[in-house]
């Protein structure tokens, strides 16, 4: 899996890939290299990172989900949004991958499900703004391993079929360096679980464990292939790299065993990226109007958050005008008055007087 992250801050490549063209280049690429998804996101999860709307959100991703998919590359959607995930895949995204796994957004399972799409599902405790106040283990495996057997549940719960449901164990996210080594160090526990299980250490900071302090950004990229290549001879599902040709090559290479299926595949995959690279460049792709689709969608998107605002507030004063006619209703059902009380017009009538008794004052 080749990650493509369309935004302007992402941890390693922020900004390199923002613009649209750029992204669909990049993307077709990474295709080319070697993977076999592309993982589009356009909101950045690195440690401090801001939230952005679902509007912004698939301003950024939609023009090159379209582009992509379009020109015949296996396209997932990286997002927490429910809105995003949807439109991702009525635009051909055949995967949705959830780094919180379905807990930042409530509609985000029942949504999945609904698409019949592959449901990437990680171990996630909170925002980007805030994990790492959350990296409390008793034993990180075994907790990890737990919380995300209880998600899986309640995703199969909400519908998604277990065959269409892959868990990653989500790392960085909410953990200390420690605990993303001894999670790798006992991935079995996790594959235990029965479900095919997606790895993604690229270029992540507790990586610079293994390097030195003057360490590049090439050098995280080769711990990368290293820890994905084990990941993947462990017996993982999928890798998520920016490296795809390193990555890929090595991945060759550690699996002898797998080579005569390798040649075929790779007969195949220069076939496929050769006919898609005539695609492309047969296909009248008008990025101008791709943004104006988006632009459209983005207040389309707006305008319907503000009906449902209206109706809702419609539908209170309904509810509010129809409890007071309810109750005008009934104070108009009961009877005028009650033995002993009052007259024909309700009023309470005074006392009698009473007759002083004999020893009035005496006191």
């Amino acid at each position: 899996m080749g990650v493509l992250n369309v935004t302007p801050d992402s941890f390693s490549d922020g900004g390199e890939y923002f613009e649209t063209r750029d992204a669909i280049d990049r993307g077709m690429e990474l295709a080319a290299q070697g993977a076999d998804i592309i993982d589009v996101g356009g909101e950045s999860t690195r440690p401090g990172a801001e939230r952005v709307s679902p509007e912004e959100e698939q301003f950024r991703v939609m023009p090159v989900i379209s582009a992509l998919t379009a020109a015949g590359v296996a396209v997932s959607i990286d997002t927490m949004n429910a809105s995003t995930a949807i439109l991702a895949v009525e635009s051909g995204a055949q995967y949705i991958n959830d780094v919180s796994g379905g807990l930042a957004d409530f509609f985000m399972p029942r949504t999945a499900a609904s698409t019949g799409v592959t449901y990437i599902a990680s171990h996630w405790r909170g925002h980007s703004d805030d994990m790492d106040t959350k990296a409390i283990y008793k034993d990180a495996p075994t907790d990890i391993r737990r919380e995300l057997m209880n998600r899986a549940n309640v995703l199969l719960e909400a519908g998604i079929a277990r065959d269409k449901l892959v868990l990653d164990p989500g790392l960085g996210f909410a953990k200390t360096a420690e605990h993303n080594w001894q999670m790798l160090g006992r991935m079995e526990e996790l594959m235990a679980l029965g479900y095919p299980i997606l790895v993604g250490a690229s270029r992540k900071r507790f990586l610079t464990a293994l390097l030195s302090e003057d360490s590049t950004l090439d050098d995280r990229d080769n711990a990368s292939v290293a820890v994905s290549v084990l990941a993947a001879n462990a017996g993982a599902w999928g890798v998520r790299v920016h490296d795809v040709a390193r990555t890929f090559a090595a991945l060759r290479a550690s699996m002898p065993s797998r080579n005569i299926r390798a040649v075929a595949a790779d007969t195949e995959r220069e076939l496929r990226v050769a006919q898609v690279t005539r695609e492309l460049a047969e296909l009248e792709f008008d990025l101008d109007a791709e943004l104006a689709i988006a632009t459209e969608m983005r207040r389309e998107e707006e305008t319907r958050q503000k009906v449902i605002a209206a109706l809702t507030r419609q539908a209170k004063v309904q509810a509010d005008e129809a409890a007071e006619r309810a109750e005008a209703i009934r104070l108009s059902t009961l009877p005028q008055g009650t033995a002993g009380f009052g007259t024909s017009t309700g009023a309470i009538p005074s006392p009698a007087p009473q007759a002083a008794p004999d020893d009035a004052g005496s006191r």
